[in-house]
C-alpha cells in the first residue's frame, strides 16, 4: 500500500525509463536483481546501477529493498 505514494513521489518528472538487467538470482523466496535503471527524468538522461532484492509471500511481492547511490541521480538533476 505504501509503495504506489513512496514511488510516486520519487517518479515525479520522469518521461522514461527502462531497465537493463544484468544478474538475476534466487534463492528460495529471495530474488535479487542487478541492473541499471535508465530514466529521463526533467529532461535529463540518468543511467543508475541499482541493486534490488526481493522478499516474496505468496507470489508477491512483501519487501523491496533498492540499493544505489543517490549522488549518481542527483547530480544530472543540479542537485
Amino acid at each position: 500500500e505504501a509503495l504506489p505514494k513512496f514511488i510516486g513521489g520519487f517518479i515525479t518528472g520522469w518521461s522514461e525509463t527502462t531497465w537493463d538487467v544484468l544478474t538475476l538470482m534466487s534463492a528460495g523466496d529471495t530474488v535479487i536483481a542487478e541492473r541499471v535503471d535508465r530514466t529521463v527524468a526533467h529532461g535529463k538522461q540518468i543511467d543508475l546501477p541499482c541493486c534490488g532484492v526481493f522478499e516474496m509471500k505468496g507470489g508477491k511481492i512483501a519487501v523491496w529493498r533498492d540499493y544505489f547511490d543517490l549522488a549518481t541521480y542527483m547530480k544530472p538533476l543540479g542537485g
